[in-house]
């Protein structure tokens, strides 16, 4: 987790063509013609940068926020991604069979409570 905020992210190169010698600047192509074209692109990309910035700061309080909830996990600031997500699993499984076991648990002791309570009433009717 907090090995992607170290290392700065690589532009993508793959979504830019290829520059051509004859452009004053390779870095900002225009896709558009017409005047203000280079201000939307710039606009866009601003606009594209902005929510991608939201959508990882988003992504990571959630990780955070699932890291607090697992026990053990949440004194470990520096919780590798994939050990909150494997950690979180097993926690669930564990809960899932903890809630199996309790309601298996709780049905008998209906069951006993029943059978003691027909004992009493009938021990009462004597």
């Amino acid at each position: 987790e907090q090995e992607a905020e170290a290392e700065p992210e690589p532009e993508s190169t793959a979504a830019r063509p290829a520059p051509e010698s004859s452009l004053p600047e390779p870095g900002l192509l225009k896709t558009g013609s017409g005047p203000g074209s280079d201000g939307e692109d710039v606009a866009k990309r601003k606009n594209h940068n902005y929510l991608e910035r939201k959508r990882r700061n988003d992504l990571r309080s959630r990780f955070l926020a699932l890291r607090d909830q697992v026990p053990g996990l949440a004194s470990c600031p520096k919780t590798p991604k994939v050990v909150i997500l494997s950690k979180s699993s097993e926690y669930l499984q564990a809960l899932v069979s903890a809630e199996r076991r309790m309601a298996a648990e709780k049905r008998q002791l209906r069951l006993r409570r029943s059978q003691l309570l027909r004992r009493i009433a009938h021990l009462q009717g004597r």
